[in-house]
C-alpha cells in the first residue's frame, strides 16, 4: 500500500504530540504532585499501632508495628502489619486516576481483610468507606476517616457489623524516629557469643558451633557449625547500626541455608524471623527467640509458621 508523505507526516505529528503531552503532564505532575503522592510520601515510614475496640463482639486492644514504604516509583503503598503476638497482614494502596479514588485493600493471615473507597484524598487526610472482617470473623462496614498530623496518624471506622448494629473503632500510629548513632552508642548491644559451643536440639539433632569476631572494632562474626548428620555450615552474623537489626546468614552443601533477622535486640535477648532450607528442599520460616541464661548458656525457640516449636540450647565449651 502506497502512503502518502503529508499522510507519514501527520502520522509523526500526532505521535510527537502525544510524546510532547505526556512529558507535558509528567513536568506537571512534579511542578504541582497529586494530593495522593503527598499522602504517600508522608505516610512512608515505620509506626507503632494501637487499635481500639470499644467492647462489643471485638473488644480490647491490639497494638504492633506496621512499615509503610513506596513502590512502583512512589505511585503505591505496600504496608506491612505485625501485631505483637507475631500475626501479620500485608496491605496495597493506588490510586484509581479514572475517577479520583485512592483503594486499599489488606489481608491477614488469621482470615482478617479490608478495604477502603477514598474519594476524598489531600496531603494530609483521607476519607471514604471500609469493608472489613475482623480475625474473629465478625464483619463490618462504614466511614473511614484517617488525619495525619505531623508523626500521629489516627483513623477511625463508624459504622455497623455484618448484624446491623452499631460498630465503631479507632487507631492511633506514632511514628519511630530513629536519631543517628555514633561511636559507642551505634554498636551491637548484644553480648557476641564468641568460643566454642554445643547446641542440643528438642528434634534429637545436635550441632557444634565456633563464633569468631575477626576484628573487636567491628560488629561481625564468622561462624563454623559442624551438624550431628555431618554438614558442615560457614555463618556470617553482622550488625546494621542505622536499622538498629542484626543478621545472620549460614550456607552448606546442597543448597542448605538459614538466614535470620533480629529485630529487637537487647545485651541478653534476641528475636526475630528464621528461614532454612535443608539438604532434602524443605524450606521453613517462622520466629525466633533468643535468651542468654548466663555466660555458659543460651536458649533458643523457633515456632515455625504452622506452630511446630523447636528448642535449642547452647553450652559453651571450655
Amino acid at each position: 500500500m502506497k502512503v502518502r508523505r503529508k499522510t507519514v507526516l501527520a502520522m509523526v505529528l500526532a505521535a510527537s504530540a502525544g510524546l510532547l503531552s505526556t512529558k507535558q503532564a509528567t513536568a506537571q505532575e512534579q511542578a504541582d504532585p497529586p494530593p495522593h503522592l503527598e499522602f504517600f510520601e508522608a505516610i512512608a515510614g515505620v509506626w507503632d499501632y494501637k487499635l481500639s475496640f470499644p467492647g462489643g463482639e471485638v473488644g480490647g486492644a491490639t497494638t504492633g508495628v506496621v512499615n509503610w514504604g513506596r513502590r512502583a516509583h512512589g505511585h503505591t503503598i505496600r504496608g506491612y502489619w505485625t501485631a505483637d503476638d507475631g500475626k501479620q497482614s500485608t496491605e496495597i494502596l493506588g490510586y484509581r486516576k479514572s475517577d479520583g479514588v485512592l483503594l486499599s485493600n489488606g489481608f491477614g493471615e488469621q482470615g482478617n481483610h479490608w478495604r477502603l473507597i477514598l474519594p476524598e484524598v489531600t496531603a494530609t487526610s483521607i476519607k471514604g468507606r471500609c469493608v472489613g472482617t475482623h480475625p474473629n470473623g465478625v464483619s463490618f462496614e462504614g466511614a473511614f476517616e484517617g488525619k495525619l498530623d505531623g508523626n500521629t496518624y489516627t483513623f477511625s471506622i463508624d459504622g455497623k457489623n455484618e448484624n446491623g448494629e452499631p460498630h465503631a473503632f479507632q487507631g492511633v500510629c506514632q511514628r519511630r524516629i530513629r536519631k543517628p548513632l555514633t561511636g559507642d552508642a551505634a554498636r551491637c548491644p548484644w553480648t557476641w557469643m564468641v568460643g566454642e559451643w554445643k547446641c542440643k536440639r528438642s528434634d534429637g539433632t545436635t550441632a557444634e558451633v565456633t563464633w569468631k569476631q575477626p576484628d573487636k572494632e567491628v560488629d561481625v562474626l564468622i561462624g563454623r557449625w559442624v551438624e550431628s548428620d555431618g554438614s558442615v555450615l560457614t555463618e556470617q552474623v553482622g550488625w546494621q547500626a542505622d536499622r538498629q537489626q542484626l543478621i545472620a546468614n549460614a550456607y552448606g552443601a546442597d543448597n542448605v541455608f538459614f538466614s535470620v533477622l533480629f529485630n529487637k535486640v537487647e545485651k541478653n535477648r534476641l528475636s526475630g524471623w528464621y528461614r532454612n532450607r535443608n539438604a532434602a528442599g524443605e524450606v521453613a520460616n517462622g520466629q525466633v527467640e533468643i535468651n542468654r541464661v548466663s555466660n555458659t548458656e543460651v536458649q533458643t525457640k523457633l515456632v515455625e509458621r504452622d506452630g511446630t516449636v523447636l528448642t535449642e540450647v547452647f553450652t559453651k565449651v571450655d
